[in-house]
């Protein structure tokens, strides 16, 4: 019995540990980005999570983020449905990839564009989320928008309007050509990647293959309604025909 007691002991001794340094990497990124200040963060315990999951059952699988980094999984705590993310890939804690998108989750509840304007001028810090891709938004049961995926997002220091990223990240077609050629950051950054995220919502298709197929006569769709042949037709099906301005303005913002 004695080194049953042991064991149990030096498991929960190294769950405590982790625990804690987990945390302190979350509070060092909610002083980064946000001063500290930020809605409360709830921890739940790996039993509770298996069960809200199923034991993260494939039928509560969602989506694999297009990186590979993490899977989304649906669930239930507390009598309210919950979004879960499983790391595939597993950051050590000095990374802190993961513990900077839980400090930044907890400080959204916002539309996409909205998220975006709060994200780069709520704080004293302009926080840049460099990921605009679908699979980093999600609906809850009312419509609502949710903006996630933040293991990627950079600070620009106070007063200053761009920062450098030694290593370029981000999802090809999402990323904006100036940050990919010269790894500056800056909130265009963002603007290039709702745009192509844009241009995804309406076409079905990956940005860049969009961008290539009509690159040399973007205006001329517009102009002749050429544009209405890229617009995926799922779309269309809900759309009256006098509606179709709406795509218009929509294609040219996306633009």
């Amino acid at each position: 019995m004695g080194w049953w007691r042991k064991k149990n002991t030096e498991e929960a001794n190294a769950k405590q540990k982790l625990v804690q340094e987990n945390g302190e990497v979350v509070l060092e990124k909610l002083i980064e980005y946000c001063n500290g200040k930020s809605n409360p963060i709830k921890a739940f315990s790996a039993s509770q999570i298996l069960r809200a999951t199923d034991n993260f059952s494939r039928n509560n699988s969602l989506i694999l983020h297009a990186t590979g980094s993490y899977q989304c999984y649906k669930g239930m705590l507390e009598d309210r449905p919950v979004l879960v993310k499983k790391w595939v890939i597993k950051y050590s804690p000095c990374s802190g990839k993961t513990c900077r998108d839980i400090s930044i989750s907890s400080m959204i509840a916002k539309e996409v564009a909205d998220a975006l304007t709060y994200l780069h001028t709520a704080f004293s810090k302009s926080i840049i989320h460099k990921d605009m891709i679908p699979c980093n938004i999600f609906l809850d049961g009312e419509g609502t928008a949710k903006l996630s995926g933040f293991n990627n997002s950079v600070l620009i220091p106070e007063g200053e309007k761009f920062v450098e990223d030694m290593v370029v990240e981000g999802t090809f077609g999402y990323l904006d050509h100036n940050y990919m050629g010269t790894g500056l950051v800056t909130e265009n950054t963002d603007v290039y990647g709702f745009g192509a995220f844009m241009i995804t919502l309406l076409t079905a298709l990956q940005p860049s293959l969009v961008v290539k197929l009509y690159k040399d006569s973007p205006i001329e769709l517009v102009e002749d309604g050429g544009f209405v042949g890229i617009v995926d037709p799922k779309v269309l099906e809900s759309c009256k025909e006098e509606e179709t301005w709406q795509f218009k303005t929509f294609f040219i913002l996306s633009l």
